[in-house]
């Protein structure tokens, strides 16, 4: 991984959109809850799918900072775009915790905001598919353990799902304490 790449998932920016006026700048971006509902739910496209989403993640994050009040929540997909072409379907989110936190709270707490896979290869995702959840630990080496959730969520992709490798964007942190 580039060292920017790296660089960037250690320091956070405030939400700042690329030339395109769809992608947030590569990086992390910090911002409180008020901040992303403004961008990602009433100044952009298909308010009323991204209201309902909305809705669904106030709830998550609200569970979330109740059993790891710590936590980060890392946000990213088609939610923290602006695209045109058309309406995001759930937000995608990893929580950021230390073992320590988890451990306290246990798994079983947590399995429930978690994105799950069954047997056959189906996936089920919190908040009735509107959150699809992840989870990384913050320590022992903040840089490794976050480094792939950085990677991937600065890959870019069409309406087609194709990546663009040649392109960057950013993602959003939102802070749960």
């Amino acid at each position: 991984m580039a060292g920017s790449e790296l660089q960037s998932a250690s320091a956070p920016s405030p939400l700042r959109l690329a030339d395109d006026g769809e992608l947030l700048v590569a990086g992390r971006h910090r911002a409180t809850m008020q901040e992303v509902e403004d961008m990602f739910v009433l100044n952009a496209p298909y308010e009323a799918d991204r209201r309902r989403i909305w809705s669904a993640f106030e709830v998550y994050e609200s569970e979330v900072r109740r059993l790891l009040p710590g936590a980060r929540l890392w946000l990213d997909g088609g939610f923290v775009t602006l695209k045109q072409w058309g309406a995001p379907k759930d937000v995608d989110v990893c929580i950021v915790a230390t073992r320590e936190e988890m451990a306290a709270v246990g798994a079983a707490a947590i399995r429930p905001l978690l994105t799950q896979t069954t047997s056959e290869g189906e996936r089920i995702q919190p908040m009735s598919g509107l959150v699809d959840g992840f989870l990384t630990y913050s320590k022992p080496d903040p840089n490794a353990q976050t480094a792939y959730w950085a990677h991937q969520w600065s890959r870019v992709r069409d309406w087609q799902g194709n990546e663009d490798p040649a392109r960057r964007k950013g993602y959003v942190e939102v802070m749960t304490a």
